[in-house]
């Protein structure tokens, strides 16, 4: 449905930017917000109709929501779809064996038979962006306090019942910025993609740890899927009969390269953003949250890293996994130094103080802006022990020991209605599963490490139930965790004897009675108490924060806010631009293959490369791809704000072609999340000449070449 202009004009008073440079903005609202002006005014020849349009085809329809956290982007009338190497990382590493192992070699389909399906994995295309915030809050004012959550639930519901209920459709109602606003999300998800070409892991990942959010780079950071549906191009289930999707829209690639100061924008759907947060909320993140995550964090890459440079195996099953760890690791080490380092704390301080004083007139404004302040200032002070817990038991679960996940799936098998043949069958597989991508001594060193340092640094009232393990072995946590796993029915070798012999009954009363379901059962109301105090203390910070940024946007009612980002589809743009590092000294916006010869290290796991690599560059067999001055340049930076998520969004020239993929910020610019600074804040993208070199050279992939459309 559509809603008067007046309705935009509003949303156009609530969101905006306080630079041309800062925000996300939600690209139906860009012509109302003035963006497309000034997106015009620095170089863009667009118009917002060519970036998002009800009408006819435009730009969003080669934007996909890749998966369940990154942005990939159309590429060919036949579904070709680019994203980022670390978004697919998982599914390469799923179709990689010891004797095959695409993570080593890289993959590249030569033709669509060749193509790897993966299970679980889909992109999700955004038809329609609506706002409806008079719709979800209308009746508010009549509501008490205690039921305003219940009456917008309600209100969400009845406006999706009210859509024209297409097939292949679905909707969804989202908050922005507290609950400011709301708009409605028609989408299109597709669950048949399959891999097409992904490079080697040294190449597309090169520098892994150190060189992960800083710059200078010299990572392939992308990898090729295609979209399949059915004959009408509808999505379905995979099935060998589906066609490779025909695409309404897809992008541009350019072979002309990158200057500096071009306008450059990215188009993406970024995670999570949290610009309004409080002085007290800051004060929070910098003295417990990041703290534990990393602290947590280096103890499991720390062991991981140990073992997957004493085994090839194990560097290959883990890879996916400590890249993911890593990843957040380093951000939140970035986020603690220049929150810092930029004072962002006593800057929060004076907008509030700032408030206050354009609210010296409005009284009851003031009391209530006030009031608000210090309830922000009790939470935290009432949620602090639930809340270092709580990030504790989270740490373990997403960077510890991975039984616990395969255990709940055991739960299920075991309980399922399946026949006990079939039963007994698929909890062999599962078993095989788990230990064939499992270094067990690896698994129960991360269990050990990660419950030890939660165990001594949290309140004992949370972990009553695994005191009764510690003192059983005296405070051995090595030996405590030996035996849970030596004593499992789960373990290889002993479950299949077992259940040759065992009976339906006794299979249900030895899990039950498995030492690890047992630990699993005594951490689980720990957990699950934790989450809902939190919950019941984030539902009330929610209701303040509200009232913080209606009350925030009031005072500045002459600034246009972009809303945070809550992985939605965004357009973020600024120019491709150099930056001043840490020591003062500029460097060039881009990097180039000599770089990339220069960091080689022979066998290193961070620095290593391919054979073929240091062929072509001796040869300087560059092809079309070379830079005017003869350079392969491979990595560029813009002033784009972008953050998690955008990670495979493309990054754009002035005519809305595909200049580079997005993969990345410098370590200054992890701070975007909470406070832009636009002096130091830039993107990193993969340039669009060295993704083709790679297919092109490195690959000799046309299969892959002859479906773009290459701009040169």
């Amino acid at each position: 449905m559509m809603y008067k202009k007046k309705i935009l004009l509003l949303t156009a008073l609530s969101f905006a930017s306080l630079q041309a440079k800062q925000g996300m903005w939600i690209p139906s609202l860009l012509k109302a917000l003035n963006k497309e002006q000034d997106m015009q005014s620095m170089g863009m020849t667009l118009s917002s109709e060519d970036i998002y349009s009800l009408s006819k085809n435009s730009l969003k329809d080669a934007i996909v929501q890749f998966g369940n956290g990154c942005t990939g982007e159309v590429m060919s009338e036949k579904g070709l779809v680019f994203t980022n190497f670390h978004c697919a990382d998982e599914y390469v590493q799923a179709h990689a064996t010891v004797e095959k192992n695409y993570l080593k070699t890289g993959f590249w389909a030569s033709n669509l038979s060749e193509e790897l399906p993966n299970p679980g994995l889909s992109v999700t295309f955004i038809k329609a962006i609506e706002e409806v915030s008079h719709l979800v809050l209308q009746g508010m004012d009549t509501v008490s306090e205690n039921r305003k959550n219940i009456h917008i639930k309600q209100n969400i519901q009845n406006i999706i019942a009210a859509q024209a209920q297409k097939p292949y459709l679905q909707y969804k109602i989202l908050p922005f910025d507290y609950g400011t606003s709301y708009f409605l999300f028609t989408t299109q998800r597709f669950e048949d993609v399959r891999l097409v070409g992904a490079p080697p892991h040294s190449l597309a990942q090169f520098g892994v740890d150190s060189d992960n959010w800083v710059f200078p780079r010299h990572n392939a950071d992308f990898s090729v899927f295609r979209i399949y549906a059915d004959s009408l191009n509808n999505p379905v289930e995979y099935s060998t009969s589906n066609k490779p999707y025909k695409a309404s829209k897809y992008l541009k690639i350019s072979n002309k390269g990158v200057a500096e100061n071009d306008f450059a924008w990215v188009y993406g759907f970024p995670g999570k953003t949290a610009q309004h947060l409080s002085s007290y909320s800051l004060t929070y993140l910098l003295k417990n949250t990041l703290p534990i995550q990393i602290k947590m964090r280096t103890l499991a890459l720390q062991e991981m890293d140990i073992a997957m440079r004493e085994d090839e195996k194990t560097r290959m099953l883990y890879t996916a996994k400590q890249a993911s760890v890593a990843n957040a690791w380093k951000k939140w080490q970035g986020q603690e130094r220049f929150l810092r380092r930029y004072k962002v704390i006593q800057e929060k301080q004076k907008e509030e103080e700032e408030i206050l004083a354009k609210l010296a007139k409005d009284t009851l404004r003031k009391q209530n802006f006030t009031n608000t302040l210090q309830d922000l200032q009790m939470i935290y002070k009432q949620a602090e022990r639930f809340r270092v817990a709580k990030e504790y038991f989270l740490q373990w679960r997403m960077a510890g020991p991975d039984i616990f996940k395969t255990y709940t799936k055991l739960a299920k098998l075991i309980d399922s209605n399946m026949s006990f043949s079939e039963k007994k069958n698929q909890i062999n597989k599962l078993s095989e599963e788990f230990y064939s991508q499992t270094n067990l001594e690896l698994e129960k060193k991360l269990f050990e490490v990660l419950v030890r340092e939660m165990y001594n640094n949290i309140s004992p009232y949370f972990v009553t139930s695994l005191s009764t393990y510690v003192d059983k072995y005296q405070g051995d946590f090595n030996k405590m965790v030996e035996e849970l796993y030596a004593n499992t029915f789960f373990r290889p070798k002993y479950l299949a004897t077992y259940l040759q012999k065992v009976k339906e009954q006794k299979l249900k009363e030895d899990f039950k009675n498995d030492p690890l379901t047992y630990f699993h059962k005594a951490m689980t109301p720990m957990v699950d108490h934790l989450l809902n105090q939190n919950k019941l203390l984030d539902d009330k910070e929610e209701e303040l924060m509200h009232e913080y940024v209606k009350i925030k946007k009031h005072v500045f009612a002459d600034k246009v806010f972009a809303p945070d980002a809550n992985f939605t589809l965004r357009v973020a743009y600024g120019k491709v631009e150099s930056v001043k590092p840490n020591n003062g000294a500029k460097t060039k916006f881009y990097t180039t293959m000599e770089g990339l010869m220069a960091k080689y290290l022979p066998g290193d796991y961070e620095y290593d490369l391919p054979a073929k690599m240091h062929e072509l560059f001796e040869n300087k067999d560059y092809g079309k791809y070379a830079y005017p001055d003869g350079s392969m340049r491979l990595c560029f930076i813009a002033s784009n704000h972008t953050t998690g998520g955008n990670s495979g969004s493309p990054v754009l020239n002035a005519k809305g072609e595909f200049i580079g993929i997005n993969f990345d910020r410098t370590w200054e610019s992890t701070m975007s999340d909470y406070y832009y600074a636009p002096d130091v804040c830039r993107n990193i993208a993969v340039d669009a000449k060295y993704i083709l070199f790679i297919l092109d050279k490195f690959a000799s992939s046309e299969h892959i070449l002859k479906e773009l459309d290459i701009v040169n």
